[in-house]
């Protein structure tokens, strides 16, 4: 388990996250940080939605880069299409609030 409960799992992506500028404003407090991702399925070409979560190794307020691991709040998440390279969108409501790199 992570500090605040949610499984960790065999899967997690290291990760670079870039917050955009209006999300700089207001960071994350905590070292976990659960939010609802866009990826276009690798099966179908569709959009679809899952709600991820990241734990940061490292969270400064002065930096709009911070690394971590990615894993899926749900076991079934679409794992396959977290390869290096893939930059997937985190949006808070219809905001869009950082932009992550499969590193």
């Amino acid at each position: 388990m992570t500090g605040i409960g949610l499984p960790t799992q065999e899967g997690e992506r290291r990760v670079r996250v870039r917050w955009l500028n209006e999300k700089l404003r207001n960071l994350p407090v905590s070292n976990c940080y659960s939010t609802v991702s866009d990826m276009v399925s690798s099966n179908d070409g569709k959009l679809t939605n899952w709600s991820v979560v990241i734990t940061f190794d490292n969270k400064s307020p002065s930096d709009e880069i911070w690394t971590g691991k990615l894993g899926f709040l749900s076991p079934d998440g679409p794992w396959d299409q977290l390869a290096k390279g893939k930059i997937i969108t985190l949006y808070e409501g219809r905001t869009i609030s950082a932009e992550v790199e499969i590193i």
